[in-house]
């Protein structure tokens, strides 16, 4: 008897159109899908221009017509990379990390805290862990930093406490 196993259907990245917010976020999905669906390395060029919205295969073709195309799927995302890079991101980060304000879970907070973060290189852990307390409202951002934690990971665990204690607390009374 032969076993058969489930078909898994891969979804393909979304159609990259040019926005600066969103190259990244095609160059992963389109290097893991693939990987996933196993692409051979001299196929993975033309497949990712057809991921390419119109104007982008436009230019696509333009570049190649002008013998100015690609050597494979790393060159070209290269190009899109440079070509498409966000601008002022990390400034952009910085911002929004400093607007963020914890309005529902801590967990939910830690969520967005850690991304925007990521996005902030050379910043240090002292500012980071400043910056995550001052999001929260008063009771957890006293309770936090109250403990002094040294490293950011340690004050995601000690704002999670705080939570739970707080919540414990206003159950009683």
């Amino acid at each position: 008897m032969k076993l058969q196993l489930p078909r898994i259907v891969l979804k393909q990245p979304d159609e990259f159109t040019g926005r600066r917010d969103t190259v990244e976020r095609f160059i992963t999905d389109t290097d893991d899908y693939f990987t996933n669906v196993n692409v051979a390395p001299h196929r993975q060029l033309g497949l990712a221009k057809s991921f390419l919205c119109k104007e982008l295969r436009d230019w696509f073709d333009l570049r190649v017509k002008r013998s100015m195309g690609f050597a494979d799927w790393p060159a070209l995302y290269e190009v899109l990379r440079r070509r498409y890079k966000e601008k002022h991101e990390k400034r952009k980060a910085r911002k929004q990390v400093l607007s963020l304000r914890c309005t529902g879970t801590v967990d939910d907070y830690n969520k967005q805290f850690s991304l925007l973060a990521l996005r902030i290189t050379n910043a240090s852990e002292e500012d980071l862990i400043e910056d995550y307390i001052e999001g929260f409202l008063p009771g957890i951002m006293y309770e936090t930093d109250r403990m002094e934690p040294a490293i950011l990971d340690e004050a995601i665990e000690k704002a999670l406490d705080s939570e739970i204690w707080l919540k414990q607390a206003s159950s009683r009374s």
